[in-house]
């Protein structure tokens, strides 16, 4: 984060080796990364250092050449009249979009999200939406991805949400062929466990009982490493667990 040299290597995925070091000079504040679904661009948040109003955020075309070249393939998303500051996060969605926790302090800016509708495309054609994903109410600071965060009943103040205390999650056996059983810590009321895939993608959402456990019948997924993810009566999630699927 902030000023220094950034440098983007080449992954092998099989060996876990990285080369091809490249430096690139951005000529601007850093707050984060993340690249577009298919690998062709690359993201980069910014904030503000100085009065002017800065971009919100960049896009760089790694296919353009040498480093020199990905830097003049420089694209600016301008702030709007909501966000004036930053994106503070950013992150690809399961979705395919790219959402942003915008910077700063206003109430619109504690509680909405904005998103690139089309990553995968240059510049404009990416569809910053700046109307903004509107969270239900303000929070005391930005949302965190994965979304673990605090409700604020008035400014300056943290309410008290009995059921947002963090638990803890157990899937057993892992792996298994068939049947899991999810444990959780304490009792929660109207909660929920989301079962994810791989991609982050939801394909199961089951009803939390009171008694601390849940069944889950397994035996139509295909094999693989999954998520559950307990969600308290608010939608905040409070554990997580990973298991397999033989």
């Amino acid at each position: 984060q902030g000023s220094g040299q950034y440098y983007l290597y080449q992954l092998d995925a099989e060996l876990g080796s990285i080369s091809n070091g490249q430096l690139l000079p951005f000529d601007h504040a850093v707050q984060w990364f993340e690249f577009s679904p298919d690998g062709h661009y690359l993201y980069v948040g910014t904030y503000q250092t100085s009065p002017d109003t800065p971009p919100l955020l960049y896009q760089y075309d790694l296919s353009a050449g040498s480093p020199a070249d990905i830097i003049a393939s420089q694209y600016a998303y301008p702030a709007t009249s909501q966000m004036l500051q930053s994106t503070s996060q950013g992150q690809l969605g399961p979705d395919g979009r790219l959402w942003c926790v915008p910077g700063g302090g206003t109430s619109w800016e504690l509680s909405h999200l904005v998103y690139l509708k089309y990553p995968n495309e240059a510049g404009a054609a990416a569809e910053l939406d700046t109307t903004g994903l509107y969270l239900g109410q303000e929070y005391v600071t930005q949302a965190v991805f994965p979304f673990q965060f605090w409700p604020a009943a008035a400014p300056n103040f943290l309410a008290p949400v009995p059921s947002a205390s963090l638990g803890v999650l157990q899937a057993n056996p892992s792996p298994t062929v068939g049947t899991v059983t999810f444990t959780y810590d304490r009792p929660i009321t109207g909660g929920s466990i989301q079962v994810q895939d791989a991609s982050g993608r939801v394909v199961e959402t089951l009803s939390v009982v009171a008694g601390g456990s849940t069944t889950y019948q397994a035996e139509h997924l295909p094999s693989g490493v999954y998520l559950a993810v307990l969600r308290n009566k608010e939608g905040i999630p409070v554990a997580r667990a990973t298991w397999v699927r033989e």
